[in-house]
């Protein structure tokens, strides 16, 4: 079988008997089985049950960058194969960087994400989005994964004002600045972060957009000095 149909043909063989025997008692019930790893390269001829979802995780991705982007084409490419075969398929997405995280301004790019994925007809996505004290702007994060599950198709931009304005305050509007700022230098610059980020894959920081950050983190500061509350999350971001 795995000369044939490869490791996931393999697995998935197996996930379909197992499948087969509990459809004959409870016919509702979903098999969710992983396609990671070596797992995620779709099976050559075999194809799962209508009762087994396949929960697809693009686990050597770029987590910097949108599942579109050109450093992630290869996963991609898998969930697309996935899709034409698929029944029920869903996402694992790592949203987490496990070691403590420098400027990552992932969340400017849910939107394209959540878009693509709909486009292919995934049904779900589980956000894989732990560490949140050591990963950066976490609570901005959660929220905007939430909002974008609820309606891929609202607009981003949008949500990251609401989401400023409203948690910061005045201050928003520069830790908006921020964001883009970084975002700007992480598409100028070629770079590729695995969820083990380690901090040398960070190449898009310079001495210029540190210094051009930490001014407008001053200017948000200074824009909540006398509210305690906002500017203990202005400190913290």
């Amino acid at each position: 079988i795995f000369d044939k149909e490869g490791h996931s043909g393999l697995a998935l063989t197996f996930v379909n008997e197992v499948a087969d025997e509990i459809k004959k008692e409870y016919p509702d019930v979903l098999i969710d089985t992983l396609a990671y790893s070596f797992y995620q390269v779709p099976p050559k001829n075999v194809k799962p049950r209508d009762n087994v979802e396949i929960r697809f995780c693009d686990d050597p991705g770029d987590v910097m960058h949108a599942a579109v982007h050109k450093n992630n084409i290869k996963g991609y490419e898998y969930l697309k194969e996935w899709a034409k075969i698929t029944k029920h398929l869903r996402i694992w997405e790592y949203a987490v960087i496990y070691s403590p995280n420098l400027p990552t301004p992932t969340q400017l790019d849910l939107s394209a994400d959540l878009n693509a994925y709909k486009k292919l007809g995934v049904e779900g996505i589980f956000y894989e989005q732990e560490n949140m004290l050591t990963t950066d702007m976490w609570d901005m994060k959660t929220w905007m994964e939430a909002k974008l599950m609820e309606d891929p198709s609202a607009d981003s931009d949008k949500l990251v004002k609401i989401y400023t304005d409203g948690y910061y305050g005045p201050a928003g509007k520069y830790i908006r600045k921020y964001l883009y700022l970084m975002h700007k230098a992480l598409q100028e610059k070629p770079s590729f972060i695995n969820f083990g980020g380690a901090p040398g894959g960070y190449n898009f920081i310079n001495l210029k957009n540190v210094l051009e950050s930490n001014a407008l983190f001053d200017k948000a500061e200074s824009a909540v000095l006398n509210n305690q509350i906002l500017l203990d999350r202005v400190q913290f971001a």
